[in-house]
């Protein structure tokens, strides 16, 4: 790792990905963690819905917000104390400004999110797995640190964590090459991700250490200048 050029942190920051790498998931990451495709697809119909009836809400002179939170009278009641303290604030005419546009930022949002699961859920549009955008974001370290992403001399220790981890695949340079540069959105998605495992199913076997999966990584002979 040393021929890479990194410096005492980013060596380490590398290190605690390697150790991580083998305990993601391969399998294509589900367009959201908690909530099902089935599900996601109606969200936008339910929105629209929602900001059908809240216009109609707030057509009627006594729950329009503007006439509420502006007005006198009946909503001058102690019972409505959280709107007086809202006057009293000065917040009560932006709050009304906010409630009175709610439905047409419902029917843009839901636009918004109508358009981008149709884009998702196309078949030439693959999700990425954890275990790519963990290669991603290595390669986009060594790049930020080395001025290049060194796809060999990573391939080689990504290598290596699998078969520390009793996992017989091989990263190829090329896998590397074309992933990094196949979306850029994709590296600065792998930047933002949480590159954490303590929500992955697949834990490290129970044989191997992680202490003994970084001696092993350390011993990984140097790759030749001639493939970084």
């Amino acid at each position: 790792m040393n021929r890479l050029g990194l410096s005492p942190a980013d060596q380490t920051v590398v290190s605690d990905h390697l150790v991580s790498y083998p305990q993601l998931s391969d399998m294509r990451e589900p367009i959201h963690p908690n909530i099902d495709n089935r599900t996601l697809v109606k969200i936008p119909k339910r929105l629209h819905e929602a900001a059908d009836e809240i216009s109609r809400i707030n057509a009627s002179v006594f729950l329009n917000p503007s006439n509420v939170l502006t007005g006198e009278g009946q909503f001058n009641s102690p019972e409505l104390e959280p709107l007086h303290t809202w006057r009293a604030e000065g917040s009560h005419l932006e709050k009304a400004a906010v409630f009175q546009q709610l439905p047409r930022i419902l029917r843009e949002y839901s636009d918004y999110l109508q358009l981008v699961l149709r884009i998702l859920r196309r078949r030439d549009f693959p999700l990425p797995s954890r275990q790519q955008l963990l290669r991603i974001r290595l390669l986009e370290i060594v790049r930020c640190a080395t001025g290049k992403p060194n796809y060999a001399p990573i391939a080689d220790l990504l290598t290596a964590a699998l078969h520390a981890t009793g996992q017989q695949k091989t990263v190829e340079p090329d896998q590397l090459k074309l992933e990094y540069h196949r979306n850029p959105q994709l590296v600065m998605l792998a930047m933002q991700a949480d590159a954490g495992v303590e929500n992955e199913r697949a834990p490290v076997p129970a044989k191997r250490s992680t202490s003994e999966l970084q001696r092993r990584l350390r011993k990984i002979p140097a790759a030749p200048l001639s493939r970084i």
